[in-house]
């Protein structure tokens, strides 16, 4: 109830994650995403990412939707983020100059219970770091129990009819495969090296 508080007051909220923390605010305000592109020192032209309670939102927020999202987000809640065209509803605050931002439903269960309480998506920066270094700044720095941490997600993307894979997360092509019935054809090419992510097309 502290988190949803501080939400409701254009605040923001700080949850570790495996790689850092999440820093995490109403997709829907523009001074709360303001505010917290600026305490995660995030450029004003990278999208946000944005945490959706249930697969029956994407809808809402998505300006295209794919049959696969829906199983797919419900099998693999918290390690698979859609790459989606935003519908009116997320502001240019958060997409910036991106024409497609990274949907994704969390599997943890403070994160969860959060988005349904709030009933709109927050929008999320992740920074890599120790979380504990926040405690003398922001006095609302959120411990998780290990099984609250988010990996960061695989992305999926949907180009042309394939499903587009940017691995960068826990998620194997043959659990894709298996979960969608469609054989996954790998790329000899990777893309954003800097990242460590490579592309795998499902056809």
């Amino acid at each position: 109830m502290k988190a949803v508080a501080l939400l409701c007051q254009r605040d923001f909220i700080v949850i570790p994650d495996s790689d850092g923390y999440l820093i995490a605010c109403n997709a829907l305000d523009d001074a709360a995403v303001a505010n917290l592109r600026e305490v995660a020192h995030t450029d004003s032209d990278k999208a946000l990412a944005v945490l959706l309670a249930s697969p029956e939102r994407f809808g809402k927020y998505a300006a295209q939707t794919h049959p696969a999202i829906e199983k797919l987000s419900r099998s693999f809640s918290g390690k698979i983020g859609f790459l989606l065209a935003p519908r009116f509803h997320i502001k240019a605050c958060v997409k910036a100059s991106q024409d497609k931002i990274e949907f994704s439903i969390p599997s943890s269960p403070l994160l969860l219970s959060i988005l349904s309480k709030t009933q709109y998506p927050l929008a999320i920066a992740r920074v890599s770091g120790d979380p504990g270094m926040l405690l003398g700044n922001y006095p609302f720095v959120f411990n998780c129990e290990a099984c609250d941490m988010e990996p960061r997600p695989t992305l999926l993307g949907f180009d042309d009819g394939q499903i587009v894979l940017h691995r960068n997360g826990p998620v194997s092509t043959s659990q894709i495969e298996k979960i969608t019935g469609i054989p996954v054809i790998r790329s000899l090419n990777p893309i954003f090296p800097e990242k460590g992510k490579s592309l795998v097309a499902v056809i």
